[in-house]
């Protein structure tokens, strides 16, 4: 769990610093401001072995996956202005005060140069001191996406996303990093996906504080399974009525609630990232959401990155966090002058105040 976070050259954010994070942190400020680029950017530094997840980036975007896949469109815009000469770096310090380190860097290797990798299926690769090396065949390279990945007191590890004029190729070491979830807030889990999700957190014994963090919505909640509806597989809860009910036909914004658990419950000890929180939520269920949230991250040990643009959302996160609670939460406003960005953050009872004071947090 992080208790410090440094982004650079990552798409808007020149330089960011976040400090004091909690195991729940809410980050608001105004639109362009670099909210969705953090979460974005934390979603790749937890996939040090996959630079091919800069494809998924676009997704996120509210973008089709290119047809016809090339550096351009899959991750020179995640470098701030462009500017690929920059390397993007992602550092970040735990509780304990170990520290982790991302660096993404493009290389472009000379036009006419005919290289390849020389990793051959099950047969040891070519390796050098930075990981497999480029040889002089195959089809022409264009550019490299290279990922540099180190934590404290383990060697480097290098993973390279190769782009030729038919595609691209991945190659690197496995990384064991915990696992990492982001939420769009553009598109959300569809029904296949989300039921594959739900298999797999009640395979893996997760589903009980799933269960338990929904009571906080619906108190009449029984249990969750898993069925089909013209032979689509459907989230449903047992109310108490005749049969289950699936997730849409309970309102309120369950099926984005149990997305958003279901989630938490993957990411044991790890991360989860959601873009634009409230939406699809009712917002007279917002404060009983965070509740839910609360008890879930709690049981997981997850850490929490969400962004919101509604001071509604931020009022009832406030409250769901209060008292005792208090101490898991964190607020950042995010604030741009020119092409500086600052992160102000506030714990539970200070963003209580500033609210009181008609303190801008959105």
């Amino acid at each position: 769990m992080y208790n410090h976070l440094e982004i650079k050259n990552f798409r808007g954010l020149r330089e960011l610093v976040l400090e004091s994070l909690g195991r729940v942190n809410l980050i608001v400020g105004p639109n362009n401001s670099g909210k969705t680029s953090l979460l974005e950017a934390l979603w790749l530094f937890h996939g040090p072995s996959k630079p091919g997840l800069t494809i998924n980036v676009t997704v996120f975007r509210g973008l089709e996956p290119p047809s016809a896949l090339s550096p351009d469109v899959s991750w020179h815009t995640l470098f701030h202005k462009l500017n690929v000469d920059e390397p993007i770096e992602i550092t970040g310090a735990d509780i304990g005060g170990r520290s982790v380190r991302l660096q993404i860097a493009v290389s472009k290797p000379e036009v006419q140069r005919m290289v390849a990798l020389t990793e051959r299926a099950g047969a040891e690769a070519a390796v050098g001191p930075s990981g497999p090396q480029l040889s002089e065949t195959g089809p022409p390279v264009t550019e490299v996406l290279e990922y540099h990945y180190q934590m404290d007191g383990e060697p480097e590890s290098v993973s390279r996303a190769v782009a030729r004029p038919d595609g691209m190729e991945f190659h690197g070491p496995q990384v064991r990093v915990p696992e990492a979830v982001f939420l769009s807030g553009r598109r959300f889990t569809g029904e296949k996906e989300l039921a594959d999700r739900f298999t797999t957190v009640e395979d893996s014994g997760q589903l009980s504080f799933v269960l338990e963090s929904l009571r906080a919505i619906e108190p009449n909640l029984e249990s969750l399974s898993l069925g089909f509806v013209a032979g689509i597989p459907l989230v449903r809860g047992d109310v108490g009525l005749k049969h289950p009910l699936a997730l849409p036909f309970m309102g309120g914004g369950m099926v984005r609630v149990v997305e958003v658990l279901l989630a938490i419950a993957r990411a044991p000890d790890g991360l989860v990232m959601i873009d634009e929180i409230e939406n699809g939520i009712y917002y007279k269920n917002l404060e009983s959401t965070w509740k839910a949230i609360d008890i879930a991250s709690d049981r997981g040990d997850t850490q929490i990155f969400a962004t919101t643009h509604s001071l509604e959302c931020v009022r009832a996160a406030i409250a769901a966090f209060s008292g005792e609670r208090s101490a898991y939460f964190r607020l950042h406003r995010l604030e741009r002058k020119a092409d500086k960005l600052r992160a102000v953050t506030y714990s539970a009872e200070t963003a209580d105040a500033a609210l009181d004071m008609d303190l801008e947090v959105r």
